[in-house]
């Protein structure tokens, strides 16, 4: 999985909270489409292939929750 830029950590933080591209946009001061673009170059770099059965945002949203959980290590628990 290649690293989030700076931009895709904040609206991957935001999709994880269950925001829609619209408010994502409105609170980063972005337009949809660029948030849009976040998006498919998130899914890009978690190797999401678009496919019917399987919610990418979701599935994102966990794999970017593991990889926080990780990098926090023993803090998460602290």
């Amino acid at each position: 999985m290649d690293e989030l830029t700076r931009r895709e950590r904040e609206v991957m933080r935001l999709i994880a909270r269950g925001q829609s591209n619209q408010a994502i946009a409105l609170q980063l001061y972005l337009s949809v489409r660029t948030v849009e673009s976040h998006i498919a170059s998130i899914f890009m770099k978690f190797g999401l292939a678009d496919d019917d059965a399987t919610n990418r945002r979701v599935v994102a949203a966990v794999l970017w929750a593991r990889t926080v959980d990780e990098e926090l290590g023993d803090e998460a628990v602290a």
